[in-house]
């Protein structure tokens, strides 16, 4: 099993930000269920890059990862 996708969270206006396989960072809209923002991912290093954790607020939204070698 991927280390992504593990623990989603609702930013303060009720959408649901979640981390996908492949790194991919992406809002819905939880009444709806329709996918609002999609961010992907991407490095230019070596080894193995993981998105592990994620937590949104009014404005922002970070995602923090690791780098397995």
């Amino acid at each position: 099993p991927t280390p992504e996708g593990t623990r989603p969270c609702f930013s303060t206006d009720g959408k649901l930000w979640a981390i996908f396989p492949g790194g991919a960072v992406e809002s819905w809209d939880r009444e709806k269920g329709t996918r609002l923002a999609r961010w992907q991912n991407f490095t230019l290093f070596d080894g193995q890059h993981y998105l592990r954790s994620i937590t949104a607020g009014r404005h922002w939204v970070l995602a923090g990862g690791v780098r397995a070698d």
